[in-house]
């Protein structure tokens, strides 16, 4: 959501200034929002406002059970800084912890996955192709739930469901997983007439192109990857009365400053202002 804020900000100081202090810069440039853009943002904004309204009922007991999950069992909850607090402890108190809460649920986990899913894929039809179909498709979920190491982040989500009642885990294309292999460096497009550098994903117009033509890189060819989501950083749909209905989410992610300046166009779009 840091690059979804589409205010006019000033054009920030070059990456290696990232550093600390007050980040500013002088005004060269700048994005003025067009009404489509800002309609957008607003759009956004109000669903994100729902969102919210939604998970705060269960907000309470999810930082108190994450807490009591990590031996921090002395906290409340405030609801006016809707947080969790540790109270000031008396001097002739001792604060004993005998976390028991990680072995139950390490034990529910253990309970849930000591038997592994079972993979069926149903034919459309009676025809021998739909049947032949549907056992590469169990082959294939077969495999991919070797490769993917699945049970390992089935365990991971089971833990957050036993913790918060919402295990999540999201399927993603991860570009750096996979085997590695010798591939051309630069790939010419004719219709866009830039050249693709597949070592930084940047294109160049054939014009100003000064590379080995036939220079050879060794590189990821990308797998699928399974990833768990904490519930903490992540809001559902509000209009879906059901997992399955749901149209839409947002999820919190953070990644540093050098990041997104090398994504965004620097200052552009976003700009620190103190670190």
């Amino acid at each position: 959501m840091a690059g979804a804020g589409l205010q006019v900000v000033e054009r920030g100081p070059p990456p290696s200034a990232f550093s600390g202090g007050n980040i500013g810069g002088v005004l060269k440039d700048r994005h003025e929002p067009t009404v489509g853009e800002q309609k957008i943002l607003s759009e956004m904004r109000k669903r994100l406002t729902a969102m919210e309204a939604i998970r705060r009922t269960f907000e309470p007991a999810w930082y108190v059970n994450v807490a009591f999950y990590m031996g921090d069992q002395w906290v409340l909850w405030n609801r006016m800084t809707r947080s969790v607090w540790n109270p000031e402890r008396q001097r002739h108190r001792v604060r004993h912890v005998s976390n028991v809460v990680v072995r139950h649920v390490d034990r529910w986990v253990a309970k849930m996955t000591k038997a592994r899913p079972i993979v069926e894929a149903e034919p459309a039809s009676d025809s021998e192709d739909d049947k032949a179909a549907a056992r590469a498709t169990e082959a294939f979920l077969r495999y991919a739930f070797v490769q993917t190491r699945y049970q390992q982040t089935l365990r991971a989500a089971l833990k957050w469901a036993a913790v918060t009642g919402a295990g999540i885990i999201r399927p993603a294309w991860d570009w750096a997983a996979g085997e590695w292999r010798d591939v051309e460096r630069y790939v010419p497009d004719a219709e866009t007439g830039t050249i693709l550098d597949m070592l930084s994903g940047k294109s160049i117009p054939m014009p100003q192109f000064k590379g080995d033509a036939n220079a050879r890189v060794r590189l990821p060819i990308g797998d699928i990857v399974n990833e768990v989501v904490s519930p903490l950083d992540f809001w559902w749909d509000a209009d879906a009365y059901s997992p399955f209905m749901q149209r839409r989410c947002i999820e919190r992610a953070f990644l540093p400053i050098e990041k997104i300046a090398e994504e965004w166009e620097q200052g552009r779009y976003v700009q620190p202002e103190k670190f």
